[in-house]
């Protein structure tokens, strides 16, 4: 176990000031769903996609600073207007997401550039004084900088192939700023960590339920509408069990038992990117849900109807790769749900929208009752461990 630095400590618990913080990327999961469903095309999914692992990692940024930081016996905990001040910004990167990328939108940019000025700026900050960790910070400044300044540059040309490519190099800058640290001294919270990483998927979720809400106000109040929507809720209920069970519990118990090289590796393999796959595949779902509510006795559109299985099967293959991750073995009895969710959508998709979601749902709670087995043994083993 890396000993932790006198200046830096890890985080015990989620502070008020992080779930404040949350609170306007639910409106960010919003805006992403509805971008989704107001384009109305493949294209459309995929703008919904990118935007939404651009608001990925910028949450991620915040939850990492807040998951160690200053040690309360050092000195008084600054970052609480820090976050205040980047959720303001995160508003207007918010409000931008529907025109982000269609229209050149700078504000969408300009916003993405400033949170990560803050977010390098209280990095540095939060590493001040503690030797060895002020190379690192700078090694991910320069690689994460490089999405912020892709977003902007592509602002400014026309040529739709090369924009795709700059933000392709923007990405690969992500990607490179969560693997060039190499000091072996950054403090990592676990319980903190699995806690943050739970909500977000919550709010995802919460998002779903409320996609559900947005599409049926505008339907025709039957009662078919109404056990439609109860069995919107109870997919998206089995999807928030299947993931207590088999990610939030699971990697829990794992991050317990891990040395602190180990943790790190784990967390940027099972949370970092992961839990994005997770969270791409809830709003995928609540896309396909919103649409689906705007009326129920007809088919849904042969894109949302896909979007909607599609997202579904890559919530569970991600929770499906996670678990391998914690155990090093595939559950091969998991590829099972994924086939017969294919087949619905091959043999039910144009059937009424309330006959396609109930199908759905079967198949998903059926799929999820071998956790509840799982989940069991699993106990019964960390008792006797």
């Amino acid at each position: 176990m890396a000993t932790l630095s006198p200046v830096l400590a890890s985080a015990d618990k989620v502070r008020p000031f992080e779930l404040f913080f949350d609170l306007v990327f639910a409106f960010s999961l919003i805006q992403t769903t509805n971008a989704i469903v107001e384009d109305d095309d493949l294209l459309g999914v995929i703008h919904g996609l990118v935007v939404l692992a651009i608001v990925w990692f910028i949450w991620v940024a915040f939850t990492s600073l807040a998951n160690f930081g200053p040690a309360a016996s050092t000195r008084r905990d600054w970052r609480p207007p820090v976050f205040v001040l980047a959720m303001g910004l995160m508003l207007l990167v918010d409000i931008s997401i529907p025109t982000a990328f269609w229209e050149n939108d700078r504000l969408f940019a300009y916003s993405v550039a400033a949170l990560f000025l803050i977010w390098f700026v209280a990095m540095v900050k939060a590493v001040d004084g503690t030797p060895g960790l002020h190379g690192d910070v700078v090694r991910m400044g320069i690689a994460g900088g490089l999405l912020p300044l892709m977003l902007i540059v592509s602002t400014y040309i026309v040529d739709t192939t090369l924009s795709v490519v700059l933000l392709s190099v923007g990405f690969l800058g992500i990607v490179l700023a969560s693997v060039v640290s190499r000091d072996k001294r950054w403090p990592i919270g676990r319980e903190h960590l699995t806690e943050r990483y739970e909500l977000f998927i919550i709010i995802a979720l919460g998002e779903s339920l409320i996609s559900i809400g947005l599409g049926a106000t505008t339907a025709e109040r039957t009662p078919q509408l109404v056990i439609a929507i109860l069995i919107a809720v109870a997919l998206v209920a089995v999807m928030w069990r299947t993931y207590l069970v088999g990610v939030a519990e699971a990697g829990r118990t794992r991050l317990r038992v891990l040395s602190h090289a180990q943790a790190w590796r784990f967390t940027r393999i099972a949370y970092v990117l992961l839990h994005l796959v997770l969270a791409a595949g809830i709003i995928a779902v609540a896309a396909g849900l919103k649409v689906s509510m705007k009326d129920v006795l007809t088919p849904v559109a042969p894109l949302f109807g896909g979007v909607l299985i599609l997202g579904l099967v890559t919530f569970l293959l991600a929770i499906m790769v996670f678990r391998y991750t914690v155990t090093q073995r595939f559950e091969w009895w998991r590829l099972a749900p994924l086939t017969a969710l294919l087949l619905v959508w091959l043999l039910a998709g144009r059937a009424p929208d309330i006959v396609f979601l109930a199908l759905t749902t079967v198949v998903a709670a059926v799929g999820s009752l071998p956790d509840l087995r799982l989940q069991t043994v699993e106990a019964a083993d960390a008792e006797q461990s």
